[in-house]
């Protein structure tokens, strides 16, 4: 079920690669989502442990405004599911990872090494499990309580995390009152302390982390108007009629991993420009442009971009004279190309079921069009539309993120 912690840990291990699980694996972000972990690489070895997690099939996606936060993301066509890892260089608290730490070097040099899995030593679990709660999730996770207890009796109260978390506490309070009342299970004196902790240090927060806190807004403001601007990805959806574009479609519902844009650019049909020779042909050309501007502009945000049709069908093989060729071959080539190809085929008895209104004959002829289409197209994906659709799903989705692996990133 989607991309192991073990297959990673193999695949850093291989790597030499200095890293540590930082702490039990978070709930995961929707139900297609099988493994949310988060991980500490020293940073001497962040080029080789991107290097690894990409043999893997791992996307990183740009994470502005998340301080040192690299998260990356695979698929696995087999069974739907996603991975999310989130890949950390130094260990940082509060918003936005305001709260910045030198504990790391420590924590991957004290780490143990299990049969498979590289985890922090018993006292800096303990330390790194309460602080993420304490300053950023700020509550005490009913699930990490069992853990804490667990690693409690190796935690000191001079730990250089308890250090770092001593002024965040409010008068009265500090790490060895904290962990006292840990060991003892008093979770219902500790429970109110979270949010109070979260409050007092958000009111004396050094000017350090002050000013870290508000550099990370201005990255994450800037992403929102895409600038700096970010890569993206840019999809086409094709196919003829009875195909199962919309049921193609809703695979970009609610997806985990990225945000996404869906964009209609079909040039003929109901409701869309009409008119004679250069009249029909600019209005076209005008619709063609304004939904790639759309795309660019999403894509500037970081957003997946399905465009739903694309002038690129409109070059496909048929009747009229050397004007009607001329102006779809122009018409075709109007706008630069999406990132992504993909082309539904099914055979046209299977389109002829889906959509009994359509001739037989007339279907298979769009086929073949299609596959003409396609197989000019360098790059492009044909895919099985007979299958179920989840397996389709799952063939557009594997055929997108491997597109995204190949050029190295978001």
């Amino acid at each position: 079920m989607g991309r192991s912690l073990a297959a990673v840990a193999r695949a850093l291990d291989a790597a030499a690669v200095a890293w540590l699980r930082l702490r039990p694996s978070s709930s995961p972000a929707g139900p297609a989502v099988v493994g949310d972990e988060d991980l500490l690489v020293a940073p001497a070895d962040l080029a080789a442990a991107r290097r690894a997690l990409r043999g893997l099939g791992f996307v990183e996606l740009p994470a502005p405004g998340r301080g040192g936060h690299r998260f990356w993301w695979a698929f696995d066509e087999t069974d739907g599911h996603w991975t999310k890892l989130d890949v950390v260089t130094e260990l940082a608290f509060g918003p936005l990872g305001a709260l910045r730490s030198t504990a790391a070097a420590g924590c991957l040099a004290r780490r143990l090494r299990g049969p498979s899995l590289a985890e922090p030593a018993a006292e800096d679990a303990f330390w790194l499990l309460l602080l993420h709660d304490l300053l950023d999730r700020r509550e005490l996770a009913l699930a990490h309580r069992v853990e804490l207890a667990r690693t409690a009796p190796a935690a000191t109260a001079d730990h250089p995390l308890a250090l770092l978390l001593a002024p965040a506490c409010p008068a009265g309070w500090g790490p060895a009152r904290i962990l006292e009342l840990v060991r003892a299970g008093d979770w219902a004196t500790l429970e109110p302390l979270a949010p109070r902790i979260g409050r007092h240090w958000a009111a004396g927060r050094p000017v350090r982390a002050r000013l870290e806190l508000a550099a990370n807004r201005v990255r994450r403001r800037l992403a929102t108007l895409g600038l700096p601007p970010l890569r993206g990805l840019s999809v086409a959806l094709l196919g003829p009629d009875g195909a199962g574009k919309s049921s193609a479609l809703e695979t970009f519902t609610g997806l985990p991993a990225v945000p996404v844009r869906r964009i209609y650019l079909g040039l003929y049909g109901t409701g869309l420009p009409s008119g004679r020779g250069g009249s029909g042909f600019a209005r076209r050309a005008l619709l063609a442009w304004r939904g790639h501007v759309a795309g660019r502009l999403a894509r500037a945000r970081g957003q997946l971009v399905v465009f739903d049709r694309h002038p690129l069908e409109v070059d496909r093989p048929g009747s009229g004279g050397r004007r009607a060729r001329l102006r779809r071959w122009l018409l075709g080539h109007a706008i630069p190309r999406p990132d992504v190809i993909l082309v539904l085929d099914a055979p046209a008895e299977v389109l002829a079921a889906r959509r009994p209104e359509h001739d037989v004959a007339d279907l298979a002829r769009q086929r073949e069009a299609y596959q003409a289409l396609a197989a000019s197209l360098r790059g492009a994906h044909l895919i099985d539309a007979s299958a179920q659709p989840a397996l389709v799903q799952r063939a557009v989705l594997a055929a997108i993120w491997q597109a995204a692996a190949r050029r190295g990133g978001w």
